[in-house]
């Protein structure tokens, strides 16, 4: 599980030029299926499959809980 650091994008796909299918709050425990090596994260969030940034070059988005 990873807990939200920040409001995200949740995308359809892993990559920000994916197209966004809703908005998750700050704050908010996902259960994430994988993290690539890109650090995109999959998981079904309101009953849609898809993808949040976990963790960028440079900056963390979400921290494990």
């Amino acid at each position: 599980k990873y807990k939200t650091l920040y409001g995200m994008n949740f995308r359809k796909k892993a990559g920000l030029n994916s197209d966004v299918i809703s908005f998750i709050p700050k704050g908010t425990v996902l259960n994430v299926e994988s993290v690539d090596k890109n650090g995109w994260g999959k998981l079904t969030y309101k009953n849609e499959t898809g993808y949040v940034r976990i963790k960028g070059q440079t900056k963390t988005y979400c921290e494990k809980v």
